[in-house]
C-alpha cells in the first residue's frame, strides 16, 4: 500500500498513519511474517527526506510494527536498513529501533506525539480510506481517533 507524503511530516504523523491504516490492513491481512523497509532518510536532520522524524518516532514505528508481528504472527518480523544519509540522525536512529527490537513487548509501549500536520493528514487518512476501502473492509469506515 503506497501512502504518498510530501515533506513536513512527523512522528505522530507517521504514527497515525500505522494505526489508522496500516494495522487494520495487517489485522485482516493477517500475514506470516512483516518485514519493515527501514528507511532512515525520513530523519528530521536527513538532507534529502524532508520529514521531520526523530530517533523517538523510529522506535515509535519500530514498537508499532512489532506489536502487530507479536498480535499476528508469533512475533515474526525482519527489518532492512535502506536509505539515511545523516550520519548522526543515521546512527541514533538506528539504535533506538534495535533497543526497541530488543525491548520485551511490555517495555515497548509508547504514546505517539500529536500530528505535526494534522489537518493534511487527516485528508491523506481519509483519500486512503476512500480508494482502499474497496480491497479492505476494514477501511471502509473512519475511526474516531483521526483528527
Amino acid at each position: 500500500m503506497n501512502l504518498p507524503l510530501e515533506g513536513g511530516y512527523g512522528d505522530g504523523d507517521y504514527a497515525l498513519l500505522i494505526d489508522e491504516i496500516i494495522a487494520p490492513v495487517a489485522r485482516e491481512f493477517v500475514p506470516d511474517l512483516i518485514m519493515l523497509s527501514a528507511g532512515y532518510d525520513i530523519h528530521e536532520s536527513d538532507p534529502l527526506g524532508a520529514m521531520r522524524v526523530t530517533p523517538s518516532g523510529f522506535a515509535g514505528i519500530f514498537e508499532r510494527m512489532l506489536a502487530l508481528a507479536d498480535e499476528l504472527c508469533a512475533g515474526r518480523f525482519v527489518a532492512v536498513l535502506e536509505g539515511g544519509y545523516d550520519i548522526p540522525g543515521l546512527t541514533g536512529s538506528v539504535k533506538e529501533s534495535l533497543l526497541t527490537m530488543l525491548a520485551e513487548p511490555a517495555g515497548r509501549e509508547r504514546k505517539a506525539p500529536p500530528p505535526l500536520r494534522r489537518e493534511e493528514i487527516r485528508r491523506i487518512v481519509e483519500t486512503a480510506r476512500r480508494v482502499q476501502s474497496p480491497y479492505w473492509k476494514s477501511l471502509s469506515s473512519p475511526r474516531a481517533s483521526v483528527g
